[in-house]
């Protein structure tokens, strides 16, 4: 049976909103949904995600402010704003930002009324107006619904970002530190465009930890000493998956604004054409996933749809299940 536009569209919605609560759901927020046992977490993606998409479900976008009053200070804000940044990638054809970082002072001013954060954010001169009134809208009467309860992050996969931040403070030395982790080496660039940080703050850490022995260096690059140890002392088994999760949502998130906006949401032609520009980005996505993004030359036209629409939702798939 073939896969209609309007079924994309709904399965694609359902199962990236429902991946976003499996998250929150570790994190303390009460939902009927599974918490998530196999990926580790990425908070600063997960709140600037939430942000992006959030329209869609008031009820996550509500469980995130309130998991930022009560937790802000688990958060890292110098890397939530580069994040945000880094999400700010327009559409292939639109000269709009795809994330208005004006959103994410809506909600830190927010958050503020409860809690103060010591950190300032640009007001995002790039608006979309009606996208900025609903949000506003929405800030302005939000109120706490008591839907999150005490953080606990002891021996928990997921929420390694958050353990190690309770031992080496919440600052960049924790990317650093899981990116070592899960991958065989890396140097101060590689890594700090995966993590987004600052290159030369990356450079000062991993000399450090050279110094100190808990990294290794060969040529340009930098491993971590005793894997198996670390691995053991923050108990830590084989089953667990590591993604770039800025990538991952930012590329999931505009293909979700995508298909609510008018150029694409009702023609498989032109969004057959989107695809075609997207396909590269999708493409470095499955690589990690093991799963292929088929090959736009091989399709003509709106034929491009159903095969690219059918690996997306088989991306989603493989992150809604525990692996």
């Amino acid at each position: 049976m073939a896969l209609s536009l309007n079924e994309f569209k709904e399965k694609f919605r359902d199962y990236l909103l429902e991946i976003h609560w499996k998250q929150w759901s570790t994190l303390g927020v009460a939902s009927h949904i599974r918490s998530e046992i196999y990926w580790i977490i990425d908070i600063e993606a997960l709140i600037i995600s939430t942000l992006s998409i959030g329209l869609n479900d008031k009820r996550l976008l509500s469980a995130c402010t309130e998991w930022l009053i009560q937790n802000r200070e688990w958060v890292n804000y110098s890397r939530l704003k580069r994040v945000s940044k880094g999400f700010m990638k327009p559409l292939p054809g639109l000269e709009k930002y795809s994330f208005n970082q004006a959103i994410l002072k809506l909600m830190l001013d927010t958050v503020k009324k409860y809690k103060p954060i010591f950190a300032k954010f640009p007001d995002g001169k790039e608006t979309e107006k009606r996208l900025l009134q609903d949000h506003k809208k929405f800030f302005d009467g939000y109120q706490i619904r008591g839907v999150v309860k005490q953080l606990e992050i002891l021996q928990s996969q997921p929420l390694l970002q958050l353990q190690l931040r309770g031992y080496l403070g919440v600052d960049a030395r924790v990317e650093v530190f899981i990116y070592l982790l899960v991958n065989d080496s890396g140097n101060s660039n590689s890594i700090a465009t995966s993590i987004f940080g600052n290159q030369r703050n990356m450079y000062t850490i991993l000399e450090r930890w050279r110094k100190s022995g808990v990294v290794k260096k060969v040529k340009r690059d930098y491993s971590l000493n005793k894997k198996k140890e670390w691995f053991r002392f923050f108990g830590i088994n084989k089953n667990f998956g590591y993604l770039d999760w800025v990538r991952t949502f930012l590329f999931l998130d505009q293909l979700l604004k995508a298909l609510s906006t008018t150029k694409w949401s009702d023609n498989e032609y032109s969004l057959s054409s989107l695809f075609r520009d997207l396909s590269a980005d999708a493409t470095i996505i499955s690589q990690s996933l093991n799963i292929q993004i088929p090959e736009p030359a091989v399709y003509k036209g709106a034929q491009y749809f159903e095969p690219f629409a059918l690996s997306i939702l088989n991306i989603l798939e493989k992150l809604r299940r525990d692996n």
